[in-house]
């Protein structure tokens, strides 16, 4: 078992364990005295401390720690009655819901990683299209959009602390083939207009 230490910051702790020497925060919110492992540098913890005591002293606490109890298929029912009638909305992001609620509707919210996402791009891709095609990039491009904005809403209403999403280093979205682009010649130009009307 590991050895917790005091340092000469005041709520900031070392932890020796056999793994070496990380960095922790002691804080109380919502009544309660909250610890946390950080990493190995002391500047991270001091700046999550402050974030700590931010979100503490502006009563968003409760609201993160209720929001670890939060599912996905709840946020989906709020995120639907947030954008209805939301032009984008109406017209493409609602027919997506299902497919989300299919994989992740029983999770928390917490416990979705971005190795779930990985795992849910792979499958999108390898399921065909509901007339047997094969599924384009674009289209699991547009649910992992659609499945990233409604993951930013929930850290904009206090439902998840971090977006999955943002841990990527690379877009995890498929590169896209937008064809072939070419400019007319000058000559080509005035053909098109002999032969276009007024």
């Amino acid at each position: 078992m590991g050895q917790y230490l005091k340092t000469h910051y005041p709520g900031i702790f070392k932890y020796v364990g056999r793994n070496g020497t990380v960095y922790g925060i002691d804080y109380y919110a919502g009544g309660k005295k909250h610890r946390e492992i950080v990493g190995p540098l002391l500047g991270e913890a001091r700046k999550k401390l402050e974030e700590r005591r931010a979100i503490a002293k502006g009563g968003g606490y409760e609201s993160l720690a209720n929001g670890r109890k939060v599912t996905f298929a709840q946020l989906v029912q709020k995120y639907r009655e947030m954008q209805k009638g939301e032009a984008y909305f109406e017209k493409t992001r609602k027919y997506y819901l299902n497919i989300f609620l299919f994989f992740f509707g029983t999770r928390k919210l917490c416990q979705i990683i971005p190795l779930d996402i990985e795992d849910f791009k792979k499958k999108r891709k390898e399921t065909p299209t509901q007339h047997g095609k094969e599924r384009s990039r674009i289209s699991v491009n547009r649910e992992l959009e659609t499945l990233r904005h409604i993951l930013n809403k929930a850290v904009e209403w206090g439902m998840l602390e971090e977006n999955p999403f943002s841990r990527f280093k690379e877009s995890i979205l498929f590169e896209e083939d937008h064809g072939r682009v070419r400019f007319l010649e000058v000559d080509e130009i005035q053909r098109v207009l002999s032969v276009s009307p007024p």
